[in-house]
């Protein structure tokens, strides 16, 4: 889809796309949260990290495909492996 500055609306799928993966880790780093109150283990703080760390690669991601359309988020992609 062509996207310019005279009103014609740009296809940002990849960047909901991301967003919403983002919101999945938020509600899974509340649940390793809650997790870990009721019982610190090392396995509910592993799992807390992991996601913490899985948040923080989503941002670089999101940052990557934001202000891009579809088009160019899919070559970029392409092009970077």
């Amino acid at each position: 889809m062509l996207c310019t500055s005279r009103g014609i609306s740009c296809m940002f799928i990849a960047l909901r796309t991301e967003t919403e993966g983002f919101v999945t880790l938020v509600r899974e780093l509340n649940s390793a949260a809650v997790a870990g109150e009721k019982s610190d283990s090392d396995a509910n703080r592993q799992r807390f990290e992991e996601v913490r760390q899985a948040m923080h690669q989503a941002v670089d991601h999101i940052a990557e495909v934001a202000g891009l359309t579809d088009d160019e988020a899919s070559r970029k992609r392409f092009h970077t492996g």
